[in-house]
């Protein structure tokens, strides 16, 4: 799980690396891995491709240099609650 959380990390900052890790696991035998390799490429790419590691080889091939870059953005509130903002004052 960890190597899948670290290639979700990586793709949305546009690794090439990430995204063989992500496309790797759409075949795993364990499918919640699988599923949530497969809705990351998903939410990443905006691409509506089925879950097929082939598909997605090609596609990864085909736009290796210029893979979608889409950093999780999270604001300090979120964070701590909006408890916390004394804490930032």
């Amino acid at each position: 799980m960890l190597e899948l959380a670290i290639a979700r990390a990586l793709a949305r900052l546009g690794s090439t690396d990430g995204y063989e890790v992500l496309v790797a696991y759409l075949d795993d035998t364990r499918a919640l891995l699988a599923e949530q390799a497969y809705r990351e490429l998903l939410n990443i790419t905006g691409v509506s491709l089925p879950k097929e590691q082939l598909l997605w080889k090609q596609w990864l091939l085909a736009n290796r240099q210029s893979l979608p870059v889409k950093p999780r953005v999270r604001r300090l509130e979120d964070e701590i609650g909006h408890e916390g903002e004394a804490i930032l004052r």
